[in-house]
């Protein structure tokens, strides 16, 4: 990586699970191999931007993160930045299928004069977190209420004294109905729009194909039933 580029000496942290393990929490299809190319693409989404960005870039999944909470894992996520001679760093996850190239650049400006940057959503979190090292606190950083919709209330008490930036607000994909609303949503060209799309298009088809199936056996055996007497 070219850190020479990076004149505020920050960093980003892609925090995030993989996507086979993704997909066994959060199932937007139908199928475990749908699922699976879904949070492969949403995964690559992120890790693209990070790329874009021109900034140092990390990703932690769960084969190199360290603790047994959510709040003891990305506190030693980000620890672990600063260790490597980093004084911010931004925290991404890879479920805001919003979230842009334009995002993370004024999230990294913005660290120039504010110690805290935060990326709400619309459900009580936050799809990014820039943090610098002069601010962090271990203990509270940990204890805030992570993966609950107290996270933005948390965060925002956390930085109570401190500069800080909000970037506009966001939808983070909770659930399958979130999914499709911002799926929608995406520009018409959206190759990734278009990719999720035809993955879901085609686990409908085969679903419809097979109720119709179904469907049509189902009248056929009601069609040609008889009194018990008459069958044998």
């Amino acid at each position: 990586m070219n850190y020479a580029s990076n004149k505020k000496n920050s960093a980003i942290l892609v925090f995030a699970k993989s996507a086979a393990l993704e997909g066994n929490s959060k199932k937007f299809g139908r199928s475990r191999d749908k699922n699976y190319l879904i949070w492969s693409a949403l995964n690559k989404k992120v890790i693209d931007i990070s790329r874009k960005s021109n900034i140092p870039y990390f990703v932690y999944d769960e084969s190199v993160q360290k603790g047994s909470t959510f709040g003891e894992k990305i506190t030693e996520a980000i620890q672990s930045i600063y260790a490597k001679g980093f004084d911010s760093v931004i925290v991404l996850g890879n479920d805001c299928l919003e979230l842009q190239l334009t995002h993370v650049q004024l999230a990294h400006s913005k660290l120039q004069d504010n110690d805290f940057i935060i990326g709400p959503d619309y459900n009580g979190g936050a799809y990014l977190i820039g943090i610098s090292k002069q601010i962090f606190q271990r203990t509270a950083f940990e204890s805030i209420k992570w993966q609950t919709q107290s996270v933005l209330k948390n965060l925002l008490a956390y930085c109570d004294s401190t500069t800080t930036y909000l970037l506009p607000r966001l939808y983070d994909l909770n659930d399958t109905a979130t999914f499709q609303k911002v799926l929608n949503k995406l520009e018409f060209k959206s190759r990734l729009k278009i990719y999720l799309q035809t993955l879901l298009y085609q686990e409908q088809e085969s679903y419809f194909f097979l109720q119709s199936l179904l469907t049509s056996f189902n009248n056929s055996f009601v069609k040609y039933r008889g009194p018990p007497q008459l069958i044998y």
